[in-house]
């Protein structure tokens, strides 16, 4: 075995050995902040596009426009002139777990907007459950049109 306090050049080996660590701390804590600052940035201005124009909007019309945008994300647009009943049961054909939540959703704006029926607060309680019920499966939907993986086979 070779010693290496015996080897030439044996001082560098142990200045480095005993002296202070090389590694900085600091670089790491700054670029963690930096990426940490960054996805907030991003996340900040995700929701500001995402809540766009909806600041003045019913409890209904805002969850009927997320579920439309979020179909939009998933490939089922609402052609003009269908209805909003009518794009919730296509909804409800795309994707068979949203029927029930679409639906209601659907409903409860035709019935906000046309019928000037605006929505009790158990209603708009049950508007958010039926849109936590449906966001889930949308964004899934929407995650695999836009990130195509192909199955093994």
């Amino acid at each position: 075995p070779v010693d290496p306090f015996e080897m030439e050049g044996a001082e560098g080996f142990l200045e480095l050995t005993a002296g202070e660590s090389t590694f900085d701390v600091t670089g790491l804590v700054v670029r963690l902040a930096i990426a940490i600052g960054s996805l907030g940035f991003a996340w900040l201005v995700w929701t500001r596009i995402w809540n766009l124009g909806l600041g003045n909007a019913s409890p209904a019309e805002r969850l009927y426009t997320k579920m439309n945008r979020m179909g939009a994300m998933a490939g089922i647009r609402r052609p003009a002139p269908q209805t909003q009943n009518e794009y919730a049961v296509a909804l409800g054909h795309a994707v068979p777990a949203l029927a029930s939540g679409a639906s209601q959703i659907g409903w409860t704006f035709a019935g906000d907007r046309y019928g000037n029926d605006e929505p009790d607060p158990d209603e708009i309680s049950a508007l958010d459950q039926a849109w936590k019920s449906i966001r889930g499966r949308l964004a899934v939907h929407a995650f695999r049109r836009l990130v195509p993986i192909r199955s093994r086979g």
